[in-house]
This record gives C-alpha cells, sequence and structure tokens, in this order.
C-alpha cells in the first residue's frame, strides 16, 4: 500500500514539473490560434491623419477611399479617417508613420525637410492649369522621379494625390500689369522663396500671420495678398479688397501617403485594392475641386473686379530666382516643369 501510494505521489510530482516548464502562449498566439480556428483574422487598419475639416475636398475623397477599400477587401482592410489634425500635425503624422505607430497623411513641400525634391510640388508658375497640374504630377519623368524620392528619402509609399487650386494676388487698386507692383505691400507666408519672389516682381514682400491678413489690409499696414479663392472668401477678404490679379503664380499638389514599411507587409492582392481605391479617389477629387472652384469664382466675380494679366514676365522672373535657390539638378526638373505648359 506504501508502494502504492509513493507511486501516485511520485507521478503527481512528474506531471505537475511537465507542467510548469511547458513554454506559455503568448497573447498574439492565442489571438492568432482563435482565428485560426474561428476563421476570422483581424482586419489591417489604415490609420490616415489630415489637417482638413469633415467638410473639405480631401476628406470627402478620403471618404470614397475608405468605401472602395473596405467593399473590395470584404472587411478585411479597415480605414480609419481623422480629420482637423487629430492625430497631430503634418510633421508629427510623418514622423509616427516612421516610427511605426501610424500608416497613413497627407502631405506635399513639407516633405522638403526629408527630400528636397519635394519642393517642387508647389513651385511657381511650373503648371499653368489644374489640368497641367495633373498632368505634371502624373508623368514618369518627374512625378514619377519626385515619388521616388520621397519613397527613398522620407521612406513613405504615395499611393495617389489630389491637386490644389491656384494662388491669385488680390489688392486694393488696380494691377495690370507685373510693372504696377512696383513697391506694392504684398502679405507673404514667411518663407525665404515667396519673400524673395515676390520683391523681384517689384512687390515689397511683407510676411504676416494669416491670423493678421485681414485687420492688416483694413488699416493699411498692407495692400495686398495672395492665396486661393477658399481662403480669400472663408477670411472674408472682399470687404477690404476690391481686384482679384489672376497672377495664377502657384499650382500645386498634395500626395496620400502610407508607411513604406507598412505598404511592403502588404500581399499583392492588398496592394492592388488599395491602388485600385486610390485611383477612384483621386478622379473624385480632382473633379470635385473642379466644380468648388468653378463656384468659388463665380462667387468672387459678384463682389470684385477680375483683372487679367500677362504672366511672361511672371515666369521669366520665377525662372530666375529658382535657378538662384535650387540645387542645378531640382532646378532642371523645375524647367521640364515649366515646358510641358508650353
Amino acid at each position: 500500500m506504501k508502494k502504492a501510494l509513493a507511486f501516485v505521489l511520485a507521478l503527481a510530482a512528474l506531471l505537475c514539473a511537465l507542467t510548469a516548464c511547458a513554454p506559455k502562449q503568448s497573447a498574439q498566439s492565442t489571438t492568432e490560434s482563435n482565428a485560426s480556428t474561428t476563421g476570422t483574422d483581424s482586419p489591417i487598419v489604415i490609420r490616415i491623419g489630415h489637417a482638413q475639416n469633415e467638410d473639405g475636398d480631401w476628406h470627402k475623397s478620403l471618404e470614397v477611399f475608405k468605401e472602395r477599400v473596405e467593399t473590395l477587401s470584404e472587411g478585411s482592410i479597415k480605414v480609419e479617417l481623422y480629420a482637423n489634425e487629430t492625430l497631430g500635425a503634418e510633421m508629427d503624422n510623418i514622423t509616427a508613420i516612421q516610427q511605426g505607430n501610424c500608416e497613413g497623411v497627407l502631405s506635399g513641400d513639407t516633405m522638403s525637410n526629408w527630400t528636397p525634391y519635394a519642393a517642387l510640388l508647389a513651385m511657381p508658375y511650373a503648371a499653368s492649369s489644374m489640368d497641367s497640374l495633373i498632368e505634371i504630377a502624373s508623368s514618369e519623368e518627374i512625378g514619377g522621379v519626385i515619388e521616388e524620392q520621397i519613397r527613398q528619402n522620407v521612406k513613405l509609399h504615395p499611393i495617389g494625390f489630389f491637386i490644389r487650386s491656384a494662388r491669385n494676388l488680390t489688392a486694393n487698386k488696380k494691377i495690370e500689369s507685373i510693372d504696377d507692383l512696383k513697391g506694392l505691400k504684398v502679405r507673404v507666408p514667411n518663407n525665404p522663396l515667396h519673400i524673395s519672389l515676390w520683391n523681384a516682381f517689384g512687390a515689397s514682400a511683407t510676411p504676416l500671420a494669416w491670423g493678421e491678413v485681414f485687420s492688416a489690409l483694413q488699416n493699411g499696414t498692407i495692400e495686398a495678398q495672395e492665396n486661393p479663392y477658399a481662403n480669400i472668401i472663408s477670411a472674408n477678404l472682399p470687404e477690404v479688397q476690391h481686384y482679384l490679379i489672376k497672377t495664377e503664380h502657384v499650382y500645386s499638389w498634395i500626395y496620400i501617403l502610407l508607411g513604406e514599411d507598412f505598404w511592403n507587409s502588404l500581399t499583392e492582392e492588398q496592394q492592388t485594392i488599395i491602388n485600385t481605391a486610390a485611383d477612384e479617389m483621386q478622379t473624385f477629387q480632382w473633379q470635385y475641386l473642379k466644380d468648388e472652384v468653378a463656384n468659388q469664382e463665380a462667387q468672387l466675380q459678384e463682389v470684385m473686379e477680375f483683372i487679367e494679366v500677362d504672366k511672361a514676365p511672371f515666369i521669366e522672373i520665377a525662372k530666375q530666382v529658382l535657378g538662384e535657390q535650387l540645387d542645378p539638378e531640382i532646378y532642371d526638373l523645375y524647367l521640364k516643369m515649366v515646358d510641358m505648359n508650353s
């Protein structure tokens, strides 16, 4: 009897020891095991942050992307959109993606902090219309080169691009040629290129925070400013500016970007789904913006006098200024952009 009891106790001790030494299953392994048992893998989540509000063309277009990705993937890929910089400012988003803490962002010439090629996304007189902008950004010899530099240097993968409407000059006096800009106090962003450019045009470039522009125009601290139609309307500038001069000096574009590492982690089928949805998204945005700009122009024409100017002297001066400021390789690509419009 004692021998039997000793045998049972020894067996129990052996089983206990074996159990204690067995490797524990991680939470991830448990989840994967459950997923394989139930056949319901967790969806891939793409978080995309941007600066516009939910009523803007970027967000509306991203909603098209979200719907198409989730439909085409049958729910295996989910897209989460974060407007109004709720995921952080653009620079913060880029850093988060590079560190693997986020998946997507909208960014343009801000990426020149990593690659000088990104500055080409907002060069003066590089494009002459929204259609020429689309042609430039879609081309392999220009857009393709810029995208490759972004992939290599910023570690972001462009899946599409949104176009931006033209920047135009507004003033409180008639500007009918470049000669009329002499000494005109023009508000510009605090950016060396913008300051050099408008001074070269003959104006007196005056850097000023955007929130101060209306009152500065009202009290005469500045006499003019430059912005797209949407900003002119939202800031009520027709109340203090009577003339809109169609300089159309900058057409720019902005990329929808995913992390390069994240992109490479996807299957070919998943990448195809995202590319298909991105094509539909950008086509939607291009037409949406064109329609919106037409409506904005009609609205402004009711309260401001529009003036057409000869852009040729502006273009020649812009080429000269940029030739002095850009690296030769970047400048050569800029000249190719200008040539595509001629």
